[in-house]
């Protein structure tokens, strides 16, 4: 399902992205006037579009007027601050474009994070942008994606760079796969949930779980290392975070386009402010439900019967969708799904601790079979 939704400026609840006004209040929702994009080059003038034009030094970006706004191979064979060389795009978002670099004093491969030019316009978006930087560069976990550097382009564009890592996500996995073997799902939601653990013990609530945000690094006849990836909508509880400034509610209330809420509890889908690290963990049980089904929980054709259906609606049983589920895991599964916040998960750490006695039952089962 690509439907996407639009974080409305008023009542805080996700509506379709071409709302004109807010349903709830019926207030207009105002939006950043778009940029318009230059004519694309004609065809047959035999260069490479993706490179610089002519006359231009190699080592600093062409001139902003001669780049189109929405083309991102444009930084490709630029060096960035004289340190970072643009090698390739890894890929590209409406919140960020990826790219292969190189810092070249270290030989070292890196991600360079870019906000694109369509986004710079936006309310608050360079704002976003930092806090991601900001909260994965001082949760230094190995299950958290480390971040290296911060600046900006020429153009005042921010960038920051990042581990480069080599693997496929979750999301990319289960629709390989439909469902992981339980042992798979068991190691990878440890990880996850090591990483979750970590940055709720620093004030941190990810807000964002979902598959593609979990990266499945390769290893050689390893089970994949897990990182976790995108704070960029991740809410700050500590007072030394709040002190600073950083008001991640209002940044919730600015009308950004915040992709699909499949994965929002049932407190995020009643327009509840004041949640707490416990919205992660029903994105877990989420997670965790897609991961053995292949599905979803929770769907719907418009964004108010999903959130309808979030708040009021009971998903399948997982076994009905695989009957081979042993009933351990349904049952941590229920458990993180629980729409009642204090009968659910109360802390990563809880999680993990079922998580593991269940591995080891299945494990004894398995040696006993």
């Amino acid at each position: 399902m690509s439907q996407r939704f639009l974080r409305c400026p008023h009542c805080g609840l996700p509506h379709d992205e071409a709302a004109a006004t807010c349903p709830t209040s019926g207030r207009v929702i105002e939006r950043a006037k778009p940029t318009t994009a230059p004519p694309p080059a004609r065809e047959g003038t035999g260069r490479d579009p993706s490179a610089p034009p002519p006359g231009a030094r190699a080592d600093s970006p062409p001139p902003r007027s001669e780049r189109p706004p929405t083309d991102p191979r444009a930084l490709i064979g630029v060096t960035v601050d004289g340190v970072y060389a643009v090698k390739g795009l890894i890929g590209r978002g409406g919140m960020a474009a990826i790219y292969d670099a190189e810092q070249t004093l270290l030989g070292r491969h890196v991600a360079l994070k870019v906000m694109p030019f369509e986004r710079s316009a936006a309310p608050d978006a360079e704002r976003r942008f930092l806090r991601e930087a900001r909260a994965a560069s001082i949760l230094n976990h190995p299950n958290i994606c480390q971040v290296f550097d911060f600046g900006s382009l020429p153009d005042g564009r921010p960038y920051f760079t990042m581990e480069r890592l080599y693997g496929e996500t979750l999301g990319e996995r289960i629709d390989r796969e439909g469902g992981l073997s339980f042992f798979d799902l068991i190691d990878i939601m440890l990880q996850v949930l090591s990483g979750l653990g970590a940055a709720h013990k620093k004030g941190i609530i990810h807000r964002d779980i979902k598959p593609e945000n979990v990266f499945l690094v390769a290893r050689d006849g390893k089970p994949s290392f897990v990182k976790l990836l995108d704070f960029g909508v991740a809410k700050a509880q500590s007072p030394e975070t709040a002190r600073s400034g950083d008001d991640t509610t209002q940044l919730t209330r600015t009308g950004i386009v915040m992709g699909t809420p499949y994965y929002m509890a049932p407190e995020q889908a009643l327009g509840d402010r004041h949640f707490d690290p416990r919205v992660d963990l029903w994105s877990c049980g989420v997670l965790m439900y897609e991961a053995v089904t292949g599905k979803r929980p929770f769907g719907a054709t418009t964004h108010q019967a999903l959130l309808q259906a979030i708040i009021s609606e009971c998903p399948r049983k997982v076994s009905e969708l695989r009957p081979s589920t042993p009933p351990e895991i349904e049952l941590v599964i229920d458990k993180a799904l629980e729409k009642d916040r204090e009968r659910r998960y109360q802390s990563a750490l809880e999680l993990i601790g079922d998580l593991q006695r269940v591995r080891e039952r299945l494990a004894r089962r398995a040696q006993s079979a």
